[in-house]
């Protein structure tokens, strides 16, 4: 197991640094449930050591991590009364991974998944979804009754063939769902 070196990471969060360096081994995890409201399913969330030594350190962030933080953007909208406005996308599921046999399969499946949350979707909702294209994480707000996806890459890149494909094969989906035609996709 790593441990920290309290030089380098911030007084606000030596306290919590500390606590996991004595508190949590490697096997240790905490678990507790996303409720559907939040991304649309009821799934466990996992707090790892490795999730709190990254998120300490300024490292890599886990998905682990971003539902975490999902979570309490969901708490912040709640207690403003802006929780009708947002729903949030699971990166856990549509984030890809490397190895896939059938990527057009793959695809559908992960384009099925945002059909599913976009499907009764009011007017004005916003949809945000972190990806993690297997470099860094990137955020998505999709608005479906206005044709808009907001591509927020903090360096710049532009999308990749994995994110445009799954982005168009859902939104397509969603227009025939709701008997809307059904545009070819920009680069």
């Amino acid at each position: 197991m790593p441990s920290f070196d309290f030089t380098d990471i911030p007084f606000d969060l030596k306290p919590l640094a500390y606590y996991v360096q004595k508190s949590m081994r490697d096997s240790t995890q905490i678990i507790y449930h996303q409720q559907q409201f939040v991304i649309g399913d009821d799934m466990p969330i996992y707090i790892r050591f490795e999730d709190v030594y990254h998120f300490i350190t300024f490292k890599e962030i886990s998905v682990n991590s971003i539902m975490n933080y999902i979570r309490y953007l969901a708490d912040c909208c709640a207690r403003a009364g802006m929780d009708q406005r947002f729903e949030f996308i699971s990166p856990v599921i549509v984030s890809p991974v490397q190895c896939v046999a059938d990527r057009a399969a793959y695809i559908r499946e992960r384009a099925d998944y945002i059909l599913q949350i976009l499907r009764n979707a009011p007017q004005g909702k916003l949809f945000l979804m972190p990806y993690n294209s297997g470099q860094h994480w990137i955020l998505t707000i999709i608005d479906p009754w206005d044709d808009l996806v907001l591509y927020f890459n903090p360096l710049g890149n532009k999308p990749g063939d994995d994110f445009k494909d799954l982005i168009t094969t859902a939104l397509n989906d969603w227009k025939i769902s709701v008997g809307r035609g059904v545009r070819q996709r920009r680069n």
